[in-house]
C-alpha cells in the first residue's frame, strides 16, 4: 500500500462495524478484500453481542479469503471467564480461519483474562493472538510472559504503541493510523532500528494528535482528515453519530497545523 502499513483491521470502531447491519458488514468485507487483492493482509472484525451473527460474520470472512478475523469479547451483559471460553470455543469450532480474540473491557464491560486466553490458544490452533485495548500495561506485560512467543499480540491503544512493541508486541491496530498512516509506519521503524530517542518523540506527537481529535466529533474526524487529504469520502457516519460541521473541521485542522501534521 503507499502509505507503507502492514495489513488492514475491516469493520472496527472507526470503520463503524458495530452500528452496520450483517448485510453491510459482509459487503465492507468483500469489498476490501476485492480491493487489497492480496497486498497486504486483511483482518475482519467479526465480533458482535450475539453468538450467531458472529459466527455468520466469521464464515463470511473465511469464505471470503479474508487472512483472519478480530473477534471482539461479547458486550452489553456481564459474563463469567467460562462464558467467554465457551463463546470463542463455539466459533473456533466452525472454522479455520485464524482468530484474534480483541479485549476493549471500556466498551464490552468484560475483561478476558490471562489464563482464559491461554486456554483458548491451548485448545484451538486458530487462535492465533490478540488485539488488546485495554489500556492496562499491567495486563499486557502479564499476557505477553505466559502466553508462548508464536501468540501474536497486537496493541490497540495508541497511547501505548511505543512500551507495547518494546514489551514485545508484533504491531498495533491503530485508530490515528486512519488519519496519519505515515506516522505510524515510522514509529514503528524506529523501534525496530532502535532509535527510541525518536521513536519515543514520536510516540508524544501521536499523544498530541489523539488529544486534538478526541475534542472532535468522533469517527467524522477522521473523515474530514481524509476529504482535506483528497481521498474522496462523504461526511456522513452512521446514526446517532454526528457529522463534523465546517466550523469544527477549521478548528480541527488549525489545531492539526499547529502540531505539523497538515
Amino acid at each position: 500500500m503507499k502509505s507503507g502499513i502492514h495489513g488492514l483491521f475491516i469493520c472496527g470502531t472507526i470503520g463503524e462495524g458495530p452500528l452496520l447491519g450483517i448485510d453491510q458488514r459482509e459487503a465492507v468485507a468483500e469489498n476490501a478484500v476485492d480491493f487489497v487483492n492480496g497486498r497486504v493482509p486483511i483482518i475482519i472484525h467479526t465480533g458482535t453481542e450475539r453468538l450467531d451473527k458472529t459466527s455468520e460474520l466469521t464464515l463470511h470472512a473465511e469464505d471470503i479469503g479474508a487472512d483472519a478475523v478480530g473477534i471482539v469479547v461479547p458486550y452489553y451483559y456481564n459474563y463469567s471467564q467460562k462464558e467467554l471460553f465457551e463463546y470463542y470455543k463455539e466459533i473456533a469450532r466452525k472454522t479455520e480461519i485464524p482468530i484474534f480474540i480483541y479485549n476493549i473491557p471500556s466498551r464490552t464491560g468484560n475483561n478476558i483474562n490471562v489464563s482464559t486466553i491461554k486456554r483458548l490458544n491451548t485448545e484451538f490452533s486458530q487462535i492465533i493472538g490478540l488485539k488488546d485495548s485495554s489500556k492496562d500495561i499491567i495486563f499486557l506485560s502479564e499476557v505477553l510472559s505466559n502466553l508462548p512467543k508464536s501468540f501474536i499480540i497486537l496493541i490497540g491503544s495508541d497511547a501505548l504503541i511505543f512500551p507495547g512493541l518494546l514489551l514485545g508486541c508484533k504491531g498495533a491496530i491503530s485508530t490515528i493510523s486512519n488519519a496519519f498512516p505515515e506516522l505510524l509506519i515510522e514509529l514503528y521503524n524506529k523501534i525496530e532500528e532502535r532509535d527510541l530517542t525518536m521513536a519515543k518523540e514520536i510516540q508524544f506527537k501521536i499523544l498530541q494528535a489523539r488529544n486534538i481529535l478526541s475534542m472532535h466529533s468522533y469517527i467524522a474526524v477522521y473523515k474530514a482528515i481524509l476529504r482535506l487529504k483528497g481521498i474522496p469520502i462523504q461526511n456522513i457516519v452512521m446514526e446517532p453519530l454526528h457529522k463534523i460541521s465546517s466550523e469544527e473541521a477549521n478548528r480541527l485542522f488549525e489545531a492539526l497545523k499547529r502540531i505539523g501534521l497538515i
